[in-house]
């Protein structure tokens, strides 16, 4: 049986590493960079909830990772206008700013991940692996409420 996830799970262990590292000098943990990347490309605002199923987190996580980047200056939270009750998250000046560097930090990983395949097992790789997430995420959307 072929051990899928334990290569899956290998790989994102280390690239949680390599962010450790990449990140420590922009005051970013190595799980924040998604909400960055997700939050500067949906300007308009996120709530926190659909932020969580976005990003496949549960929400208290999510509530966390948000009070510590707001602690940090990369996002900000306003009250909901369409629900009083919740809030809409924001990325900064400081997010936008750092969104060049979070995605170099990335491409560079991609790079160490990929070194010794030919471009088109690159993209064959990124076919297949688009796939394998695209079943999981299906999976998840359709039988896990939070």
């Amino acid at each position: 049986m072929a051990r899928i996830t334990r290569w899956i799970s290998i790989t994102e262990r280390c690239a949680m590493l390599y962010r450790n590292i990449a990140f420590k000098d922009i005051d970013l943990l190595p799980s924040h960079h998604m909400y960055i990347y997700y939050l500067c490309n949906h300007s308009e605002g996120v709530s926190q909830d659909a932020l969580a199923k976005k990003v496949y987190v549960n929400k208290s996580s999510v509530a966390r990772s948000i009070k510590t980047l707001i602690d940090a200056g990369y996002v900000y939270r306003e009250v909901n206008e369409d629900d009083k009750r919740a809030y809409k998250v924001y990325p900064t000046k400081k997010a936008y700013d750092t969104l060049p560097y979070i995605k170099e930090a990335m491409g560079k990983f991609n790079e160490i991940i990929t070194d010794g395949l030919k471009e088109d097992e690159v993209e064959e790789l990124n076919k297949l692996l688009t796939k394998v997430a695209n079943n999981a995420s299906s999976y998840i959307d359709l039988n896990y409420e939070d």
